[in-house]
C-alpha cells in the first residue's frame, strides 16, 4: 500500500514536470496575452482638439474626444472610474477629478 503511494507520487511529479515545461509561455506569447487583456483605445480620425471629433459634445459611449500629446486622434469617451489626464473632455460624464472619470449621470443615447 505504501509502495503504491510512492509510485503514484513519483508518476504525478514526473507528469507535472513534463507538462509544466510544455505549457510554459514564451516571452512573445506572454506579451500578446497581456495586450489582449488591455482595453486599448480605438484610434479614429486625426484631430487637434476635442471639437474635431464626431459627437464630441455627446455625453454617451459613442461620444468621442481627441487624444492629444502626439497621438492626435479621436477615440471614444471613457466611462466612470477610468483614468483620465485631468481633461474633462475625455469622460462621458464630462468630469475628470483627480485623474479619474466620474460616473456619468443623465446619459444621452
Amino acid at each position: 500500500s505504501s509502495m503504491k503511494c510512492v509510485w503514484l507520487l513519483i508518476i504525478t511529479l514526473v507528469w507535472l514536470s513534463v507538462n509544466g515545461e510544455a505549457a510554459e509561455e514564451t516571452h512573445e506569447e506572454r506579451i500578446q496575452r497581456v495586450l489582449l487583456n488591455l482595453d486599448l483605445p480605438i484610434l479614429m480620425a486625426p484631430c487637434e482638439d476635442h471639437a474635431d471629433c464626431e459627437n464630441y459634445n455627446v455625453m454617451a459611449a459613442h461620444g468621442q474626444y481627441c487624444i492629444k500629446f502626439g497621438v492626435n486622434q479621436c477615440t471614444f469617451k471613457k466611462d466612470g472610474n477610468t483614468w483620465c489626464g485631468d481633461d474633462d473632455g475625455e469622460c462621458i460624464s464630462g468630469r475628470c477629478f483627480i485623474s479619474q472619470c466620474k460616473f456619468p449621470h443623465n446619459l444621452q443615447y
